[in-house]
């Protein structure tokens, strides 16, 4: 809903999906990226999200700190090998 957009707007971690996997990653080859594959259901990627969020914003012009729904972007999750969440 538009709590969740609202955040979004709010938040330095970067949302990536299949089809800007590859560009994010390219862009930023010589800074690095941290990158959690995640489940919305996921109670465990739930209780990380306040922490992540603080790590993007400590990094951030550093390290680009993203994120993947690997529910809805199951070619990344598959590339990278992801068998759980958070990874």
């Amino acid at each position: 809903g538009v709590r969740a957009e609202e955040d979004a707007a709010d938040s330095d971690v970067l949302v990536v999906t299949d089809a800007t996997m590859n560009k994010v990653l390219d862009a930023n080859a010589d800074s690095g990226v941290l990158l959690e594959f995640y489940a919305p259901w996921c109670g465990h990627c739930k209780k990380l999200a306040p922490t992540y969020e603080k790590v993007a914003t400590e990094l951030k012009g550093q390290v680009v700190v993203a994120k993947v729904d690997a529910t809805q972007n199951s070619a990344s999750a598959q590339r990278f090998g992801v068998k759980g969440y958070p990874t």
